[in-house]
C-alpha cells in the first residue's frame, strides 16, 4: 500500500497533500488520524518550523518505507538546497514546497514564539530597520499565501518515474 500522510498547522500542507492525492490517485490521511499499516510506502508532507520538519520524527519511528518527503515552508526556501537536506535529514528524496502563513490561524506555542518575534521586529523597525526587517514585519502582521500547485510537479514526476530533477540533470550533463 502506498499512501500520502501529512501534518499541517494552518492548512497549506493539507492543501498540497490533497492535491497530490487527487493528481496521483493515492489515498491521503492526516498523520494524527491515519490508519495506514506500518509497512505502507509513505509519502510524507510536513511543515517547517525553523529547520525542523513537523511530524517527520513520528513518521520515521512508525513507518519503515518512507519513499518521499515534502517540506512546506517560507523562509527556508531561500536557503541552499544542500543545507536544507542536511538539516531536515529526511532519509528519502526531499521536495521543497512554498508555504503560506496566516497569523490568525497560528495557535499554541507557535503563536507565543511568533508573538515574541513580532515584538522584536516592531522594535527594530521602529528604530528604522532595514528593508528585510520591514518586509518580515509585514509578513508576520499580514501573512502571505505562497501555495503553488505547480510546485508539486517534481514530486509527481518522482512518484511516477522514480527520478528527481537533480538525477535527470546529472544524466543529461555527465561529467
Amino acid at each position: 500500500m502506498r499512501i500520502i500522510l501529512y501534518q499541517s498547522s494552518t492548512g497549506t500542507t493539507e492543501r498540497y497533500a490533497k492535491l497530490l492525492a487527487e493528481r496521483t490517485g493515492l489515498p491521503c490521511q492526516s498523520l494524527e488520524k491515519t490508519t495506514a499499516p506500518t509497512d505502507a510506502e509513505v509519502i510524507f508532507l510536513g511543515w517547517l518550523m525553523g529547520d525542523s520538519l513537523q511530524g517527520l520524527k513520528s513518521v520515521k519511528a512508525r513507518y519503515a518505507n518512507l519513499i518521499a518527503v515534502g517540506a512546506v515552508g517560507l523562509f527556508s526556501m531561500e536557503k541552499p538546497r544542500a543545507e536544507m537536506e542536511e538539516k531536515i535529514a529526511a532519509g528519502a528524496p526531499l521536495f521543497l514546497l512554498p508555504g503560506s502563513f496566516d497569523p490568525h490561524r497560528i495557535k499554541g506555542m507557535t503563536r507565543i514564539l511568533i508573538g515574541m518575534t513580532l515584538k522584536a521586529l516592531k522594535s527594530k523597525v521602529g528604530d528604522g530597520g532595514n528593508e528585510k526587517e520591514r518586509e518580515a514585519l509585514r509578513f508576520f502582521e499580514e501573512g502571505v499565501d505562497g501555495f503553488d500547485p505547480d510546485a508539486l510537479q517534481e514530486l509527481e514526476r518522482f512518484l511516477r518515474d522514480g527520478t528527481t530533477q537533480a538525477q535527470t540533470k546529472k544524466e543529461e550533463d555527465p561529467v
